[in-house]
Parts: C-alpha cells; structure tokens; sequence
C-alpha cells in the first residue's frame, strides 16, 4: 500500500488511462470504435422523461417523480448512456 496519497491517486489515474487506452486500440484493432462519456447524472436523469433527481448511490431503484418510471438504477444509467 502506498502511504503518499498523491503518488497512489497518480499510480490509480494512470492505471485507467491504461484501460481506456488498450480498449480503444483493441476496439479499433476489431475495426469499432469507443466513445467515451462523461457519467455525471447518469443515474439521477429520468431516461423517460429527462428530469434530474437527488438520489443516494445506495437507493438501487430508480423512481422519476415527474412521470412515474421505475427502474433499477444501473438500468436507468445505461439507457441515459446510450442515448
């Protein structure tokens, strides 16, 4: 374990720069492509309706207020993703 938090928080950054890196290498080697997204509100956005609620990483259900959607959270953040 490294007790200098700011060489750990350099040695983890550069670990996903890695993975993001041989990912996009591999997806281009297979002739495809990545497209990288930025995750903030993914799982607080209504995939239906679009309106973005305060919700806690542990509630795992998704429930928009505005029209009534109910989802699993992950579910709800994957669909905002695609979109």
């Amino acid at each position: 374990m490294v007790k200098n938090h700011h060489l750990a928080r350099s040695i983890h950054d550069a670990s996903w720069s890695m993975l993001i890196n041989f990912t996009i290498y591999k997806a281009e080697e297979a002739g495809g492509a990545v497209e990288l997204v930025n995750p903030r509100n993914t799982s607080k956005q209504c995939s239906v309706y679009g309106s973005i609620q305060p919700m806690p990483r542990s509630q795992r259900i998704y429930q928009c207020p505005d029209c009534g959607a109910v989802m699993g959270q992950d579910h709800n953040a994957a669909i905002n993703i695609k979109n």
